[in-house]
């Protein structure tokens, strides 16, 4: 595959060797060029002008020079923070940066359990090849008999961060913040100030928007320094989708979010590169200029350390510190202030379950002193479920892309295919029940676009999804045949809640507990109801006139244990959902937010957890109920408010 060609080039190439301001890579033409006394044919000149151009390339990809100090070697047992934030994800790099923004007297350590981001990672084409690597957690939830059924040993990949900037180094980029009413249902559940009146100026605040027209400058932020903008695909697939919509809803292409219909996103990506949290957040000048926010990579946290006594309110514990493995050396590090959790909506709560903070009976099992009785923590597991296995196929009108060309003119220009990914920014809103009066969707689509004999693109899918070789070979056979679309079915808001278990420590003796994820997928059968629903809104656009004249139509595949299904029938789909159905990567709510420790609640509306002082989780985990939406903006929103919430608290 030529793309992982070009990807092995850069993986030749280390971080260390890259600064944004200043680039002291060679001239290969000019060093080629001497060593031959000019005698180089024309030829010979634009193939060594595409290796520099790849060199100088380079220089444009933030490296570990653009990162803030690394403190990871040189910590030591004792070493005092005012914060300390555990994970520099999509929230952890934000409440760092803002911490750090609000005081300069302020010390905060940014503790993150991977390394720095790799210039692939950086390249928003390469999104799907990041998965699975160093990168990645690489979690697999519990097989299960009611989905994921298709893919190896029955289970589906749950791919999470573990960078500098987190799952936001690997997601698609797809900048999408929820629907209004996700957040006034938050405060109407007791949250204060978590309605979308409320957290709108935390998405404004973020938002460095790169606007196209009046419309954009209405709607977003443009001073902050998360970088979004909008971008085109080159794809015919794009105009018609567009045309599509014209057809079934009497209206174009969208640009707001709120309401039902097909929607260009924004994407995090600028100037043809990805604008990770850690890129956006975590390389401003200015954490080079007052140097009081620290980070430690390669360095994961074991525990977080309390204090029964001193500056405690009797009988409450009071965090004091973490516990820290920093490649293999165990060093606990001192908060003056506050600790906060920003792991993800997996590794949040495993830390608190390891720190001795769950239900007392799990904490008992495990053996580990009980710090406080919060049951909820690990509980409310909600993820978007989304199917991989809906795939229209139908004439090829694009021409077949050259991926050598396309590698060129990214390095060179920024632009083409590798700047961005492909159609999957287009996402359409939809009501499952045409009759029922909804204030908002409960179904959205997402395109993935697989062109005719791309093998290696199926290679890759099925590498990423983790499907069987089975199912893999059956996408084999029919891209030899025909151009297909993945049209991924995505459920809002499921009615099968999940949940973390964690049935042991681990044999290292080093203070971890295994984690078992219990996803719940399709257990409950009104999510099935709804994704059948959306099979029938599918089957209005492939009906399209527009869709029908590219001579689409459902594409017959080998489905695993549904050859007894009448094809395209709802028999048939309920079999496929089973099969193909997985993750769109969106976990959230297994440290709930709210007020009642009985009802499952973990953190209060301030983000404090619930019989602990100075500790505070603030991540995707605190949603109480999914968005209705990609995840990633949200969690973003999280990270700014709650960091404004502890500047208000320490600085009144």
């Amino acid at each position: 595959m030529e793309v992982e060609r070009f990807s092995s080039i850069f993986g030749q190439y280390t971080p260390e060797q890259s600064t944004m301001s200043t680039c002291n890579a060679p001239s290969l033409f000019s060093d080629t060029c001497n060593s031959v006394a000019g005698n180089v044919g024309t030829s010979a000149q634009l193939f060594i002008l595409l290796l520099n151009t790849i060199v100088n390339a380079k220089c444009s990809f933030i490296g570990k020079n653009d990162f803030p100090t690394n403190v990871a070697e040189t910590l030591q047992d004792g070493d005092e923070f005012d914060f300390i934030v555990l994970g520099a994800g999509s929230a952890g790099s934000a409440v760092a940066s803002r911490l750090a923004e609000a005081n300069p007297q302020w010390k905060v350590l940014l503790v993150e359990a991977g390394s720095y981001p790799s210039i692939d990672s950086q390249i928003p084409g390469f999104f799907a090849m990041i998965q699975g690597g160093d990168h990645d957690w690489q979690y697999k939830p519990r097989p299960s008999k009611e989905a994921c059924l298709g893919f190896k040993d029955g289970q589906c990949r749950w791919p999470r961060g573990k960078v500098l900037g987190g799952t936001s180094v690997l997601n698609a980029m797809i900048y999408v913040r929820g629907h209004a009413a996700d957040y006034d249902g938050w405060e109407a559940a007791g949250n204060k100030n978590w309605s979308h009146d409320k957290v709108l100026p935390y998405f404004l605040r973020a938002e460095g928007h790169v606007a196209k027209d009046k419309q954009d400058e209405q709607k977003h932020g443009f001073e902050g320094p998360l970088t979004t903008s909008r971008y085109h695909s080159d794809s015919d697939l794009r105009d018609v989708l567009i045309h599509a919509s014209q057809e079934l809803e009497n209206k174009g292409l969208g640009r707001d979010e709120h309401g039902y219909g097909l929607y260009e996103a924004p994407s995090t990506i600028v100037d043809g590169r990805r604008c990770s949290t850690g890129k956006a957040y975590l390389t401003r000048e200015e954490h080079k200029n007052t140097k009081n926010l620290v980070i430690a990579t390669d360095t994961e946290a074991i525990k977080l350390l309390f204090n029964m006594e001193s500056n405690s309110v009797q009988g409450i514990p009071r965090v004091t510190g973490v516990t820290l493995n920093v490649a293999g050396k165990i060093v606990n590090v001192k908060s003056k202030t506050e600790v906060v959790v920003s792991g993800g909506a997996l590794n949040s709560p495993k830390l608190l379950i390891q720190s001795g903070i769950g239900d007392k009976n799990t904490i008992q099992s495990l053996g580990i002193p009980l710090t406080a009785h919060v049951p909820g923590v690990g509980k409310n597991l909600q993820d978007h479920l989304c199917s991989f296995g809906v795939i229209v196929e139908m004439d090829e009108r694009n021409p077949k892309i050259d991926p050598i060309d396309e590698m060129y003119k990214y390095l060179k220009r920024n632009d083409g295919n590798f700047a961005g990914i492909g159609i999957t920014n287009m996402v359409w809103f939809i009501n499952s029940d045409q009759n029922a009066k909804k204030t908002q969707p409960d179904l959205q689509l997402h395109f993935w676009e697989f062109p005719k004999g791309e093998h290696a693109n199926v290679d890759l899918v099925g590498h990423v999804l983790g499907l069987n070789d089975r199912s893999t070979q059956s996408l084999h056979e029919l891209i030899d045949r025909k151009r297909f679309m993945i049209i991924l079915i995505t459920l809002l808001y499921p009615k099968s809640i999940g949940r973390l278990e964690f049935p042991s420590k681990t044999t290292a003796n080093d203070g971890l507990v295994n984690m078992d994820i219990i996803h719940q997928y399709l257990t409950d059968e009104e999510d099935m109801n709804v994704m059948i629903k959306g099979i029938d809104f599918v089957r209005r656009i492939v009906e399209t006139k527009e869709f029908k004249k590219v001579n689409a139509s459902f594409a017959k595949f080998d489905t695993v244990n549904c050859e007894d299904k009448e094809h395209a029938s709802n028999d048939y789909w309920k079999c496929n959902f089973r099969n193909f159905a997985s993750t769109l990567y969106h976990p959230v709510g297994t440290c709930s937010m709210g007020s009642d420790v009985n009802q499952g609640a973990v953190v209060d509306d301030e983000l404090r957890v619930h019989g602990v002082q100075g500790l505070r989780v603030m991540d995707a985990s605190v949603m109480p109920k999914i968005v209705g939406g990609n995840t990633n903006a949200p969690a973003i929103m999280i990270g700014e408010k709650g960091a404004d919430m502890i500047r208000i608290a320490h600085m009144a």
